[in-house]
């Protein structure tokens, strides 16, 4: 399983390579990875740039204005009913009947 996830981070530890390199086809024509030979030309001076444009801010601050919320009600709504649930609060189908008489063997039961 570790393995796997390992495996699903590499797409995103390219993306996050590819942003920190000077030129824009600096790892085009031999890949991201060769860069680890050279990493004194890795910069955060892109992000730097994006940062300090006037255009971007706006945008930035919308997209934190709709993703912060949403993400927080989320993990409320999850976590009310995660309780719910672990409190025994919800009726589940099965619960308190006794072992060997749940609904399907009471069904059948009748029909004989």
């Amino acid at each position: 399983m570790i393995l796997l996830g390992l495996f699903w981070l590499v797409p995103t530890l390219g993306l996050l390579v590819v942003s920190c390199c000077d030129e824009p086809g600096q790892t085009s024509a031999e890949g991201w990875w060769t860069i680890f030979t050279k990493p004194a030309e890795l910069t955060i001076q892109n992000y730097a740039n994006s940062a300090g444009q006037r255009v971007q801010r706006r945008p930035s601050g919308t997209r934190s204005l709709i993703t912060v919320p949403t993400t927080i009600l989320v993990i409320g709504i999850s976590a009310m009913a995660a309780y719910a649930f672990a409190v025994d609060g919800l009726p589940r189908p099965g619960r308190g009947v006794p072992r060997g008489r749940r609904a399907a063997d009471r069904a059948t039961s009748r029909s004989r």
